[in-house]
């Protein structure tokens, strides 16, 4: 039978007849302590006299005896099976592997991303749709605007009219001759540059096939004044279809010939 040192836990393997018939006084040889073992209960046993209760046993020791003067076995005379398992364990498996777990989505997260940009969006249109009334409000924001291709066009002091162009013949020389209206639509005088002009084919854009430069008929023009110019060119491209005359610098406006 297996003991159990009540103090420490170590295990002894003993024999179980020598703790017939009332038990012994056995010592635990790894922390001295000692105690009395008594029999299994099931262990059939031979009662010639009537049972001494405990307190009437003799001293725990090594070296005690009983009332039939036997002597009671040390702890050193039984085998020792100290800090051996009683039961053997089983062998470790494998680590166990998880099933992957989805990330968790953050619907708050979302919903807060969600928030900000339809409130930006917001903005940005609001911006867009009201940009006249806001301009009107706050002048330089017009600059921003035309920063990026919102804001009004920039309206050219001197507007030209649509070009007249006719053809004429000066002896053997075919001649066309352009005409047009110079306007200052501004409260001040504005002076005029050069003028541009070009002869235009039938593409569409049509194509530049000459060019030329000529000065307008005075350098000034007063506050919402008009003029009108001519110029001839000689011996134009026979594939000439329109022109266009523009004040250098300025956006040309053509006309069909």
């Amino acid at each position: 039978m297996i003991l159990t040192c009540p103090a420490c836990d170590t295990r002894y393997s003993v024999d179980p007849n020598s703790l017939l018939p009332n038990g012994r006084a056995v010592r635990c040889t790894k922390c001295g302590n000692t105690w009395t073992e008594r029999p299994p209960g099931d262990m059939p046993r031979m009662v010639e006299q009537p049972y001494q209760p405990p307190s009437q046993a003799p001293s725990m020791g090594a070296g005690a005896a009983d009332d039939d003067d036997v002597e009671v076995p040390s702890i050193e005379e039984m085998t020792v099976e100290a800090e051996r398992p009683l039961f053997r364990p089983r062998a470790a498996r494998g680590p166990v592997k998880k099933a992957p777990q989805r990330p968790q989505r953050s619907w708050g997260a979302l919903i807060a991303w969600g928030s900000f940009a339809a409130v930006l969006v917001a903005i940005v249109a609001s911006a867009v749709l009201l940009r006249t009334m806001i301009m009107d409000l706050w002048p330089p924001a017009t600059q921003l605007y035309q920063l990026v291709g919102l804001g009004a066009p920039k309206v050219q002091p001197l507007q030209l009219g649509d070009p007249v162009a006719q053809w004429e013949v000066d002896g053997n020389t075919n001649v066309i001759v352009v005409t047009g209206v110079i306007t200052n639509v501004t409260d001040a005088t504005q002076p005029v540059g050069k003028l541009r002009g070009s002869l235009l084919d039938a593409r569409n854009p049509p194509r530049e096939l000459f060019t030329w430069t000529f000065d307008p008929p005075t350098p000034r023009l007063d506050a919402g004044a008009s003029l009108n110019y001519a110029t001839r060119v000689p011996n134009p491209p026979a594939a000439t279809r329109g022109v266009a005359v523009i004040v250098q610098n300025a956006v040309p406006e053509p006309a069909g010939g």
